[in-house]
This record gives structure tokens, C-alpha cells and sequence, in this order.
């Protein structure tokens, strides 16, 4: 009980935190929905879409993107209100039931899912939390990282062992929200272009590029066909501060493919949003794709450029 009274007093500093402006409240007709709602089969409904997600008009998304907008939004949030890294790459148990909670909350209030409640808190199974963060973890939907431990000071996250559920933080991300902007297949998923909006002043706060790679099994709750495999933050200050030589990114082009060809600087090209050293095979006899380097050193690639202009990323 006691571990349960500091849940809730660090929920209130949470709420600043998170950037919560107040915590979803229920009517009685839905809360006694919620309390029906014991088994996956009856958590997860059809999305209403209350978002005002969006893409460019000349953004084709794929047709089983579904919900990846949530954790999308999800982990954009998590990035810029906390500065938390994606996990596991530089992020730690914090960052993974920190962006956990904010998906909950985003599906929950777009009635994608509707969860038992306890306070301040949403109770999930174990099968519920597999299919959230499979979504968000594309290292967790393939089994290579487990759930991030959870401690009695850890804000966002609590497991109640008696009735073996988990509880997440229930909150409200405010105005903030997601829009796609580019769309590049490749040979796992896709490699997209996203903004994170301020819907009240409709301006773009930071603009991010993810990666999604198409999950190998049906997930347990059937929202999801993709997960998150990457997280880049795009913006001028890193490309300004933490951009790498011409030279660097060759070594690295050439570390890519074992040190087995040599390769010459071609042209910079834009990707996703973000600028790749584009590397090609210095000798013509030789095939090959071409190999991209980021320019802060963050991410290789290989592709090859179609006759209109677009890239096909292996």
C-alpha cells in the first residue's frame, strides 16, 4: 500500500512532466465498460480516429499502417517533452514505461482500447503489454530485449503481482500530435519522414525520422503490423554540430560492406528528410547498390535511385 501511495504522489509531478494538462476522466456508463473489459479479446475495439493525424497529400502510407500512428506519436513525445532516447539505444528502463504510457493513454483516448482503471492508472495483462511494446520496440516484438525492470520509484509503471496485471500512467498528451511528411520503402518496413505538431498553433515543433520494420507474427491484440526499429532526431543544431567528414563517412561506407570493395563520393541526397553521403562502387564493371551514410554518422544504408527520382532502400 504504501509503494502504491508514492505511485500516486509522483503522478501528480508526473502530470507536469508529461506535459498531462489533466487526467482523462470517465463517465459511469464507460467506466462500468471498462470493468467488463477483463480478457484481450474484449479490450481492443475499432479506432475512431479522434486524432487529426495527417500525411502530405502526395504520402501513399501503407494500407495495413493501422495504428502505427500512436506509437509513432508515442516515442516523438517521449524524445522531445524528456529528451529520453529510444531504448535500448542510449535509453534506459525510464524512457521504455515512459513512451509505454503515453501509448496506452493515446489508444486509450482514441478509444482503440479500453482498459480497467485504478486511480490514476490503467491495468493491462501480460498480452497487453507485450502487444504495446512490440509495437513501440522492434528489438522486443523479435525477442533480442525483455520488459525494462520495473521499481517502486518508477513513475509511469507499476505491477501488481496478485492479479499479475500491469498499471501505466493515464494521462493526456495535450495538443501535441503526429504527421508524416515522406515515405520510403525498404526492404524490412519503411523509413518515414514525421513532424510533431502543436494542433493550437499548428505549427511544427521538431521533426523526427522513424523506422518501422513489419512484425514476423500477428500481434496478440491485432493493432499493429509494424514495429519501431529506429529514432532520429532531425534537426539543424545536430546537423550543424555532430556532422561527420566526407572521409569518415567513406570509412564507414566501406566498414558497412566488410572492406571487400572501395568506393567514390557520388552527390549528397536527402532521404526521409535527412541528408545521406551517397557512395558508389569505384569501379563501373562492379554492381551494386549504393551506400548512404548519414550525416551525423547515425545510420547506413544501402539503396539504388529509380528513374523518377525515389530510392529503394535494402
Amino acid at each position: 500500500m504504501d509503494s502504491l501511495h508514492r505511485r500516486k504522489e509522483r503522478s501528480v509531478i508526473l502530470t507536469i512532466l508529461l506535459l498531462l494538462a489533466s487526467l482523462t476522466a470517465c463517465g459511469s456508463s464507460k467506466a462500468a465498460s471498462m470493468e467488463a473489459a477483463s480478457t484481450a479479446d474484449q479490450l481492443y475495439t475499432e479506432s475512431t480516429m479522434q486524432k487529426l493525424h495527417s500525411a502530405q497529400a502526395d504520402v501513399i502510407l501503407p494500407e495495413d499502417f493501422d495504428n502505427m500512428y500512436y506509437p509513432i506519436e508515442a516515442v516523438a513525445v517521449e524524445e522531445y517533452t524528456q529528451g529520453l532516447h529510444y531504448y535500448p539505444d542510449g535509453g534506459d528502463d525510464t524512457s521504455f514505461w515512459f513512451s509505454m504510457a503515453v501509448l496506452s493513454s493515446l489508444l486509450s483516448q482514441n478509444e482503440c482500447i479500453v482498459p480497467n482503471l485504478s486511480d490514476d492508472f490503467m491495468l493491462f495483462c501480460r498480452e497487453d503489454i507485450d502487444c504495446m511494446a512490440s509495437a513501440l520496440y522492434a528489438d522486443y516484438a523479435s525477442g533480442k530485449v525483455g520488459l525494462a525492470e520495473i521499481t517502486d520509484e518508477d513513475p509511469y509503471v507499476y505491477y501488481e503481482e496478485e492479479s499479475e496485471q500491469y498499471g501505466l500512467l493515464n494521462g493526456n498528451v495535450g495538443e501535441l500530435d503526429i504527421s508524416i511528411q515522406s515515405v520510403y520503402p525498404t526492404s524490412q518496413g519503411y523509413i518515414l519522414g514525421t513532424q510533431l505538431m502543436d494542433l493550437e498553433s499548428n505549427n511544427v515543433i521538431t521533426e523526427y525520422q522513424i523506422t518501422i520494420e513489419r512484425q514476423k507474427t500477428v500481434d496478440s491484440c491485432g493493432l499493429f503490423s509494424y514495429s519501431i526499429s529506429g529514432v532520429t532526431s532531425l534537426t539543424s543544431e545536430e546537423e550543424e554540430d555532430d556532422s561527420i567528414t566526407e572521409q569518415e563517412a567513406l570509412s564507414m561506407a566501406k566498414n558497412y560492406m566488410d572492406g571487400n570493395r572501395d568506393y567514390s563520393y557520388k552527390r549528397m541526397v536527402t532521404i526521409g528528410s535527412y541528408e545521406y553521403f551517397d557512395f558508389c562502387p569505384l569501379e563501373e564493371s562492379e554492381e551494386g547498390p549504393d551506400i548512404l551514410v548519414c550525416l551525423d554518422g547515425s545510420d547506413v544504408l544501402t539503396g539504388l535511385q529509380n528513374t523518377d527520382g525515389s530510392w529503394t532502400i535494402y
